[in-house]
């Protein structure tokens, strides 16, 4: 957003216009986001182009391998000290149970949080797959209105005509200004529609990347 510069004001005269710039803090996703139809076939188009197009792996020769130990002791019935050792240590389908018994202890920690469920817009954990985008509750006057966080130019300051600004919040926390912020809500790319207004909802628009 900007403005121009105008001389002080007479007695009875509006005040001046000044120069103010924008951020658009975002907070990137937490978790990654559930695939699209289109992603998941890709995907398994590229899982069945990798498996016709592979080699033997590591795991695999080494499970022919202690299956042909295993024959080996068999056929030497047991008198070979080398083979008798060799099948001892652990197998292919060892290692395979053993992966199998930590993978069913496993349990992934849950995406849905507690600021969802309430509906807290106001918390930072809510949404993980999304990215959010800090909208403010600005005073102006004696109304308010809803925008990115936005600061008084100071002199000295270049803008080079640039007035939003991207940010990312890589931690900690948001605490408004009382004196200059009323409410402040964490909210997706979609959800900035009903709370912006609609032209300054298409310039905040224009800096997202996702539109979920």
């Amino acid at each position: 957003m900007s403005a121009r510069a105008e001389p002080a004001p007479s007695a009875g005269q509006a005040g001046p216009w000044h120069l103010y710039t924008a951020v658009c803090l975002q907070r990137l996703p937490v978790v990654a986001p559930p695939l699209s139809d289109t992603e998941r076939r890709f995907a398994a188009l590229l899982r069945q182009l990798e498996f016709e197009r592979s080699l033997k792996s590591s795991h695999e020769i080494r499970h022919e391998m202690d299956i042909a130990t295993a024959e080996a002791l068999r056929a030497s019935e047991g008198d070979d000290p080398d083979l008798a050792e060799a099948a001892s240590l652990q197998t292919a389908a060892d290692f395979e149970d053993a992966c199998a018994e930590e993978l069913a202890g496993f349990e992934p920690a849950p995406t849905v949080t507690e600021a969802d469920r309430t509906a807290d817009q106001r918390s930072l954990q809510r949404r993980l797959s999304s990215r959010l985008v800090l909208v403010v509750q600005q005073r102006l006057g004696a109304g308010t209105s809803w925008m990115l966080p936005q600061g008084r130019h100071q002199d000295g300051a270049t803008l080079r005509q640039v007035f939003f600004y991207k940010a990312v919040l890589r931690g900690g926390s948001v605490e408004p200004v009382a004196d200059r912020v009323a409410d402040h809500r964490w909210l997706t790319a979609a959800e900035l529609g009903g709370q912006l207004r609609s032209g300054y909802r298409r310039a905040v628009h224009r800096l997202l990347i996702d539109h979920d």
